[in-house]
């Protein structure tokens, strides 16, 4: 319950990390783009994503409960903090 309260903590600072996002978003880029969007049907847009329902599908991705092989690969090495940073980042980008 914590890890909630701290990702709602963070909301309202979100547009500035819009503009810079933080590091560990370069593992995600490759497939669904500095903005989110994926651009293809096969990867999801991440931008505007409900961020509890985002963070518990990387948390299945890493626990291995979801799988996928590229996001298997991924997932697996994120800490709970990068978690929480890509679940801030993403989910408060503006779907396009």
């Amino acid at each position: 319950m914590a890890t909630l309260f701290c990702l709602s903590s963070h909301v309202g600072s979100a547009s500035a990390q819009t503009s810079n996002p933080p590091a560990i978003v370069e593992v995600c880029t490759p497939c669904h783009g500095i903005n989110g969007t994926g651009g293809e049907v096969e990867k999801p847009n991440l931008a505007g994503q409900k961020s509890i329902y985002f963070r518990e599908q990387l948390l299945a991705f890493r626990s291995g409960k979801r799988k996928h092989p590229d996001m298997k690969l991924i997932a697996r090495d994120l800490s709970d903090r990068e978690i929480d940073q890509l679940v801030i980042y993403y989910s408060t980008l503006s779907p396009n």
